[in-house]
């Protein structure tokens, strides 16, 4: 006869309070995300992996493991072993409910997208020129390195300037810090010029002409790039500068907020690989607006 093996959980998973269980999975406000309210998570949300009940607001709202041990592994960026002894499953169906879990957030919360009316444009032209007194602006864009494992074909093309093997990810936020579009495919040595010119931002940019994004150095001065002047002497050039800088702080602070949320980004011990790192990191940005 055989016998399977449960792995018991080494601490009671037990979030009676909302203040607790944002510091155990660095959730803030998104209990809409993981329980009623949308079917974002439906397909992961069982019955049998019910773990406990949330107060909040006076009512009791259900949570399915396979949602909290999603939100442990990208909050935290823990090991998958150190997760699945937290809630009481093996290592193997922590993978699984990872990816279960990653696929439905992609599959089902679509947030990440470019101002596609007249209306949206004009808030963010305003809103970044109460900001930074530029006129025309409509997002900030730069890149971010994500840490991978290291793949096994073509390995030295993923290590990045900071000597370790990354993946490029371009992302442009408008002015109240929402990130619009996302591009999280090119290996950690492409420059972040080569992956906007790949891009199908760019071709939006140039096609509907909706604005200007504000870039760093590091990007080109073209009809739809505003960058900072290399040599300002006059004046003039300097307040630019800084006028330049306020409105592309937006995007350094979106990131920045994304990092501190979600430890996995910026982990050495993340579980990405050069395949699929597009598919497990838009969640990030996905789960942060649904806040």
């Amino acid at each position: 006869m055989k016998y399977k093996w449960f792995k018991p959980s080494k601490q009671k998973v037990d979030y009676s309070t909302r203040k607790l269980f944002a510091s155990e999975y660095n959730s803030g406000n998104h209990t809409r995300i993981v329980c009623g309210g949308t079917n974002c998570l439906s397909l992961s949300a069982r019955k049998e992996h019910t773990v406990s009940y949330l107060k909040g607001g006076g009512t009791f709202r259900l949570y399915s493991r396979n949602v909290l041990v999603g939100l442990r592994v990208l909050s935290k960026g823990n090991f998958l072993s150190e997760v699945a002894d937290l809630h009481g499953i093996s290592k193997q169906t922590a993978s699984r409910v990872l990816h279960e879990f990653v696929d439905a957030v992609n599959r089902n919360i679509d947030n990440i997208r470019f101002q596609r009316t007249q209306q949206e444009l004009a808030e963010a032209k305003l809103g970044f020129y109460k900001r930074c007194k530029i006129a025309n602006i409509v997002g900030a864009v730069d890149g971010t390195l994500v840490p991978i494992i290291a793949p096994k074909d073509s390995g030295e093309a993923y290590i990045c300037r900071k000597g370790f093997h990354a993946i490029n990810v371009m992302a442009t936020c408008s002015h109240d810090r929402r990130f619009i579009d996302i591009v999280a495919k090119w290996p950690g040595s492409q420059h972040d010029s080569s992956v906007m010119n790949t891009s199908s931002l760019k071709e939006h940019m140039e096609s509907e002409r909706p604005g200007m994004l504000l870039a760093d150095s590091g990007y080109p001065l073209t009809n739809s790039l505003l960058t900072p002047l290399a040599n300002p002497v006059t004046p003039a050039e300097a307040r630019y500068n800084n006028a330049q800088s306020k409105g592309r702080m937006v995007i350094e602070q979106s990131f920045g907020i994304l990092k501190g949320r979600f430890r996995c980004v910026i982990s050495i011990l993340s579980p990405y690989t050069s395949s699929n790192t597009d598919f497990i990191v838009e969640p990030y940005f996905r789960i942060e607006h649904s806040s």
